[in-house]
């Protein structure tokens, strides 16, 4: 997945926005799906913690994913290597 392409599909899926996503961020925003068990990790609802972070971000990256035609997990991977997609906000005085 070149740079050039994932940061214009990013710009894109994001509409403009450039700023990198966390997952702490996805947590609160995927809530109501996990507590309401249409979030999936490999086919079957999330157990625990570790799982319900990879359901979200896999379900963050599907639709990236589905662009490229390749799946979530290496979008998640490409998305972290050009620092688009982090854990957690680094914290910022602006």
């Amino acid at each position: 997945m070149p740079r050039k392409m994932v940061y214009a599909a990013w710009a894109d899926f994001r509409s403009g926005d450039d700023k990198p996503v966390a997952l702490t961020d996805l947590r609160r925003q995927f809530a109501p799906a996990l507590a309401a068990g249409t979030v999936y990790h490999r086919g079957r609802l999330p157990a625990c913690d570790d799982e319900k972070d990879d359901a979200i971000r896999e379900a963050f990256c599907k639709p990236l994913a589905d662009q490229f035609q390749v799946s979530a997990e290496a979008m998640r991977i490409r998305l972290e290597q050009l620092k688009l997609f982090v854990r957690e906000r680094t914290a910022t005085l602006f």
